[in-house]
């Protein structure tokens, strides 16, 4: 009997030393500011899909449905021990100041056992009670600084809940009424990421495209190309023409047409529904 319990120690050791330790994710979201002065979130999948921040419903203080205060969000999936970086990025060459409000990050950060903690990057503030943010919550919130190149914050998932999401902002451009940079950290479980496709099939995405040689077709391309990926892998894009519209003349003389679209996704078996108004078009984005 002594020498199966010395089994046992030594069985039990071994298989405690040869235990794999799970290996932490990083996720990076940018704050990007593209060659069409768009500006926006950015997350890149493992798989390099971009998943980019759209016409976002509301804010913590405007929306108490947390489904529905998905809706125009990027939204990345994560778990607990893993970090997101929040950086800048500009294609075009100009340095545009970016910073992070964690609309409940008060909250979040408080206590023994915090939903997340700062790791790196600059510090966190009160959010202001000032008319640039009043449609954020100020008891609730904080956020960052601003700088105008690298690393905002990087932050590590500590105890997020299933069921109530990280919700952030760009703290320079959602803070005055722009829906363009809001996004959620969620949870990575099958019951959030069905979920999100729920609301990405629900949500009516609106965007607009340029085109500076008066070209509607160039429009149209640049407009879709705006939409983020189509969250079924089997999935059907519809989307209509809602304006067109042009502008001419001037000291530089302007040639510019821009077309806007409401365009919404659906599982290809769902398909035959429609919706919007004007001219439908079907796409298999």
């Amino acid at each position: 009997m002594r020498q199966f319990a010395h089994l046992l120690c030594v069985a039990t050791a071994t298989l405690v030393f040869v235990s794999p330790v799970k290996a932490q994710n990083t996720f990076v979201v940018k704050g990007v500011f593209d060659d069409q002065g768009q500006l926006f979130w950015r997350w890149t999948d493992a798989s390099g899909n971009h998943h980019d921040s759209g016409q976002a419903e509301g804010t913590a203080k405007e929306v108490t449905d947390p489904a529905r205060r998905l809706n125009g969000r990027v939204v990345v999936p994560v778990k607990n021990g893993d970090k997101v970086r929040f950086e800048i990025e500009s294609s075009v060459g100009t340095a545009i100041s970016h910073g992070v409000l964690f609309e409940n990050g008060k909250l979040e950060t408080a206590g023994a056992n915090p939903v997340w903690l700062k790791t790196a990057g600059t510090g966190l503030n009160d959010v202001p009670n000032t008319t640039p943010f009043s449609h954020f919550d100020v008891s609730t919130g904080n956020m960052t600084d601003t700088p105008s190149s690298g690393l905002i914050i990087e932050i590590e998932i500590k105890s997020l809940p299933t069921d109530k999401p990280i919700f952030f902002a760009c703290r320079i451009h959602s803070r005055n009424g722009s829906s363009a940079m809001f996004g959620a950290l969620v949870l990575d479980t099958a019951r959030n990421l069905a979920m999100v496709k729920r609301v990405a099939a629900n949500e009516r995405m609106v965007s607009t495209g340029i085109s500076a040689k008066l070209s509607f077709d160039e429009a149209l391309k640049n407009a879709v190309a705006k939409l983020p990926p189509n969250p079924f892998p089997d999935g059907i894009r519809t989307f209509s023409v809602v304006e067109t519209k042009g502008t001419l003349g001037g000291i530089a003389g302007i040639q510019e047409l821009q077309v806007t679209i409401i365009a919404q996704d659906k599982p290809s078996h769902q398909s035959g529904m429609a919706h919007g108004e004007g001219a439908e078009h079907t796409s298999g984005k």
